[in-house]
Protein backbone atom coordinates (compact mmCIF):
# COMPACT_ATOMS: atom_id res chain seq x y z
CA UNK A 1 0.00 0.00 0.00
CA UNK A 2 1.15 3.46 -0.97
CA UNK A 3 0.45 6.69 0.10
CA UNK A 4 0.69 9.39 -1.93
CA UNK A 5 0.13 12.76 -0.18
CA UNK A 6 -1.12 15.40 -2.66
CA UNK A 7 0.03 18.87 -1.32
CA UNK A 8 2.61 20.56 -2.93
CA UNK A 9 5.19 22.45 -0.90
CA UNK A 10 4.95 26.11 -1.69
CA UNK A 11 1.28 25.33 -2.07
CA UNK A 12 -1.19 24.13 -4.22
CA UNK A 13 -1.37 20.31 -5.16
CA UNK A 14 -1.45 17.73 -7.89
CA UNK A 15 -4.85 18.20 -9.49
CA UNK A 16 -6.95 15.01 -10.81
CA UNK A 17 -5.30 15.67 -14.06
CA UNK A 18 -1.92 15.51 -13.08
CA UNK A 19 -2.17 12.33 -10.91
CA UNK A 20 -3.99 11.01 -13.99
CA UNK A 21 -1.32 11.65 -15.67
CA UNK A 22 1.17 10.33 -13.29
CA UNK A 23 -0.84 6.91 -13.70
CA UNK A 24 -0.80 6.76 -17.45
CA UNK A 25 3.09 7.52 -17.56
CA UNK A 26 4.67 5.77 -14.47
CA UNK A 27 2.26 3.61 -12.38
CA UNK A 28 0.58 1.85 -15.20
CA UNK A 29 3.94 0.96 -17.27
CA UNK A 30 5.51 0.00 -13.96
CA UNK A 31 2.63 -2.43 -12.72
CA UNK A 32 1.02 -3.46 -15.71
CA UNK A 33 -0.80 -6.46 -13.39
CA UNK A 34 -2.85 -4.42 -12.21
CA UNK A 35 -3.70 -2.12 -9.08
CA UNK A 36 -6.22 -0.09 -7.69
CA UNK A 37 -6.53 3.28 -6.40
CA UNK A 38 -8.19 4.61 -4.25
CA UNK A 39 -8.85 8.74 -2.62
CA UNK A 40 -8.17 9.13 1.26
CA UNK A 41 -7.92 11.99 3.29
CA UNK A 42 -4.02 11.82 5.37
CA UNK A 43 -2.72 13.75 8.46
CA UNK A 44 0.97 14.08 9.75
CA UNK A 45 2.64 15.67 11.69
CA UNK A 46 5.13 18.14 10.21
CA UNK A 47 8.51 19.04 11.28
CA UNK A 48 8.60 22.20 10.66
CA UNK A 49 6.23 23.40 13.03
CA UNK A 50 5.27 20.81 14.75
CA UNK A 51 1.54 21.26 13.10
CA UNK A 52 -0.74 18.82 12.19
CA UNK A 53 -1.26 18.81 8.65
CA UNK A 54 -4.36 17.67 6.37
CA UNK A 55 -4.23 17.01 2.88
CA UNK A 56 -6.01 14.76 -0.07
CA UNK A 57 -4.22 11.43 -0.75
CA UNK A 58 -4.35 8.90 -3.36
CA UNK A 59 -3.74 5.37 -1.90
CA UNK A 60 -2.59 2.74 -4.16
CA UNK A 61 -2.62 -1.06 -3.72
CA UNK A 62 -0.41 -3.03 -5.49
CA UNK A 63 -0.60 -7.57 -4.95
CA UNK A 64 3.63 -8.73 -5.50
CA UNK A 65 4.87 -12.03 -5.48
CA UNK A 66 6.97 -12.63 -2.85
CA UNK A 67 9.79 -12.63 -5.42
CA UNK A 68 13.24 -11.31 -5.25
CA UNK A 69 12.99 -7.89 -7.41
CA UNK A 70 8.96 -7.66 -6.84
CA UNK A 71 9.93 -4.49 -5.38
CA UNK A 72 11.79 -2.67 -8.04
CA UNK A 73 9.22 -1.69 -10.06
CA UNK A 74 7.42 -0.14 -6.65
CA UNK A 75 10.14 1.81 -5.67
CA UNK A 76 10.63 3.36 -9.16
CA UNK A 77 7.25 4.46 -8.67
CA UNK A 78 7.86 5.97 -5.25
CA UNK A 79 10.68 7.79 -6.27
CA UNK A 80 9.14 9.26 -9.49
CA UNK A 81 6.43 10.76 -7.68
CA UNK A 82 8.81 12.77 -5.03
CA UNK A 83 10.48 14.23 -7.79
CA UNK A 84 7.72 15.26 -9.94
CA UNK A 85 5.77 16.88 -7.22
CA UNK A 86 8.42 17.54 -4.68
CA UNK A 87 7.70 15.23 -2.30
CA UNK A 88 9.53 14.32 1.24
CA UNK A 89 8.43 11.01 1.03
CA UNK A 90 5.92 8.12 -0.09
CA UNK A 91 4.52 6.18 2.56
CA UNK A 92 4.43 2.70 2.07
CA UNK A 93 3.19 -0.55 4.20
CA UNK A 94 4.05 -4.06 3.16
CA UNK A 95 2.14 -7.48 4.55
CA UNK A 96 2.37 -10.31 3.74
CA UNK A 97 -0.07 -12.28 2.21
CA UNK A 98 -2.53 -15.19 0.51
CA UNK A 99 -4.19 -13.81 -2.32
CA UNK A 100 -6.28 -14.97 -5.65
CA UNK A 101 -7.08 -13.01 -8.38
Amino acid sequence: MLFFGRSVPGGGQASDQDWQRFVQTVVTPALPNGFTEVDASGSWLSPAGHATRHEATKLLLVSLPASPGAMTPVQKVRAAYQARFHQQLVGMIVTPGCASF
